[in-house]
């Protein structure tokens, strides 16, 4: 099964930070309040990044995780997708970047919206072609690890419950006799929407959520860890790309990660790392298992548009 979601994200395959004590984690902090795009770090932005990423990347025929993957154009129009796009009634002329631009324009939510606050509104018929998709396609089973020992565990940030979940789902690994040489946080200064979040004590955004729930954490004690937490620009809060833009910016030494995310957003993050890390890098995403009772469609169609408009940079 793990193999099998392997195949599967391969298919649908800066900042300059200054070092800072944060006062929760009393570990060393990179933040970049005054961080500028395109400086001498030698880290490529955002777009370019992804591009320069994306074209050095080659699959490793000597690596058994990749060696079978064919390419994601071979399955993007496969029949569960074009099912979905006739239910969903989107226009496009089977081709990828008519595919993404259609999507782009129907399912992605507007920018500012956060994921939690879209609404369902799809017909029952259309929900049920979102789920069965999803299902087939694996966005609710858990992902662990493939290996037996890593040099990063980078848990990356959320909402807070599901910061804990991810948390969490570290612990479960070390458990399972998984080994990792360090711990990476990456956040952001995303306030903290107490309509939907509980705020641990003191803490006003998710970095310092990130940093408390992180302290109280036995591993914590056990293991190095770093964080690295973006600031807000002009009121828009920081991506998964510009977090690992910042980390990258430390100058990391190349080793071998797995990203904690969770269900059903592993395939998104891997495209995302995908298309940041440099080639050097060895990773996957993995995350715990997500329960389709609970699922918003609508929402999951935000999360097939990203998938494919990360795929297309």
């Amino acid at each position: 099964m793990k193999k099998l979601f392997f195949s599967f994200v391969l298919l649908l395959s800066s900042l300059s930070g200054s070092l800072a004590i944060n006062p929760i984690l009393k570990q060393g902090t990179i933040c970049a309040s005054e961080a500028t795009p395109n400086q001498s770090t030698g880290v490529p932005y955002e777009r370019d990044h992804c591009c320069i990423a994306r074209q050095a990347r080659r699959i490793d025929l000597a690596n058994p995780q990749q060696a079978d993957c064919p390419l994601f154009e071979d399955r993007v129009n496969n029949d569960d997708l074009k099912q979905l796009l006739t239910v969903m009634e989107v226009s496009h002329d089977g081709t990828l970047p008519s595919i993404i631009e259609a999507t782009q324009k129907t399912w992605k939510r507007p920018a500012g919206k956060e994921r939690w606050h879209i609404e369902n509104n799809l017909s029952e018929i259309q929900a049920k072609a979102v789920m069965d998709y999803c299902s087939k396609n694996r966005f609710f089973i858990e992902i662990m690890p493939t290996k037996k020992s890593y040099d990063y565990a980078v848990i990356l940030g959320a909402t807070v419950a599901t910061m804990k979940k991810r948390i969490g789902f570290l612990e479960k690994i070390a458990q399972s006799g998984v080994q990792f040489k360090q711990v990476v946080l990456l956040s952001g200064a995303r306030p903290l929407d107490l309509k939907i979040e509980t705020a641990p004590e003191g803490c006003q955004t998710e970095g310092e959520a990130l940093a408390f729930l992180w302290k109280a954490c036995p591993l914590s004690k056990q293991l190095p860890s770093a964080q690295f937490d973006c600031p807000m620009v002009k009121n828009t809060r920081p991506t998964t790309a510009d977090t690992y833009s910042l980390w990258l910016a430390s100058k990391p030494k190349a080793g071998s990660c797995f990203m904690i995310s969770n269900q059903p957003y592993c395939l998104y993050q891997q495209l995302v790392t995908e298309a940041i890390l440099p080639k050097e890098f060895v990773f996957e995403t993995v995350g715990p298992f997500s329960d389709p009772s609970k699922a918003n469609p609508e929402a999951l169609l935000d999360t097939i548009a990203r998938c494919l408009y990360t795929l297309g940079q």
